[in-house]
């Protein structure tokens, strides 16, 4: 009888031994406050930057929401050990980082957005979408799966995507229809794989914070095809890290008093 690595990491005995491994008290701390922080965030937005104002129309005002992943992977785990904002190559991660504006720049003096208040607005917009992409991805590309690092890595996607999309309806409320609910919960368990793995390969955040603003950003064409071939190239010729999945090794060893 074949077996495949999906098939085998959700048989109920080898997800029972996998979680075992796991400090499921700190995530599901994690995951509260996360979700209690997010919640005020959302509230905080919708009181400091209410529809109709400068704020709104002009950057994305999510990120106070963004604010929970981040604060709660603080308080929680305090910090990260097998990631870093820029990981092992820094210039290539600050580059990525830097493609979505320089594509508007570029797009601007190609004709596109050509008054400057239109220009200022994508650009802002476009800064505002990395911060709020920062703070979600130090939370969930960052701490937590940190803290999922025992798991096989279908399992880590699925139980890191499974809690990335439960804390979406905290202030989400498309997610009360069902038919888009099961849509973006797809969605969710494809980008917590795709981001996994760049992280486990670059061990960037400032990678999974481009690839994740891509979703969130509208660069017109030919630039924003430009920008995914760009970042597909660096990707691709990135070093691959052979140390990204280890699990902390201060874990395992004796404590020495």
């Amino acid at each position: 009888m074949l077996t495949t690595p999906l098939a085998m990491s959700l048989h109920p005995a080898h997800l029972s031994n996998d979680l075992r491994a796991l400090d499921l008290k700190r995530i599901g701390m994690f995951w509260l406050l996360a979700c209690l922080i997010s919640w005020g965030g959302s509230y905080l937005a919708g009181v400091l930057m209410p529809a109709g104002s400068w704020a709104a129309r002009m950057i994305d005002t999510s990120i106070p929401v963004s604010l929970g992943p981040l604060l709660a992977g603080l308080l929680v785990f305090r910090r990260v050990r097998q990631v870093s904002w820029a990981g092992a190559q820094p210039l290539r991660a600050w580059l990525m980082t830097a493609l979505l504006p320089l594509g508007w720049l570029i797009a601007a003096s190609m004709g596109h957005a050509a008054t400057a208040d239109s220009l200022t607005r994508h650009l802002l917009f476009t800064l505002s979408v990395l911060v709020y992409c920062a703070g979600e991805e130090w939370g969930w590309r960052g701490f937590l799966y940190e803290a999922l690092l025992p798991l096989p890595v279908i399992t880590r996607a699925l139980v890191g995507g499974l809690l990335w999309f439960g804390w979406h309806f905290v202030f989400y409320k498309d997610l009360l229809d069902l038919n888009f609910a099961l849509t973006f919960l797809g969605m969710i368990l494809i980008g917590a794989y795709g981001l996994n793995a760049a992280v486990a390969r670059t061990r960037s955040i400032a990678v999974a914070v481009c690839l994740h603003a891509l979703t969130k950003t509208s660069l017109p064409t030919p630039y924003s095809w430009v920008v995914i071939g760009a970042i597909i190239v660096l990707l691709i010729t990135w070093p691959a890290n052979q140390t990204a999945t280890m699990v902390r090794t201060e874990a395992t060893l004796p404590e020495h008093h």
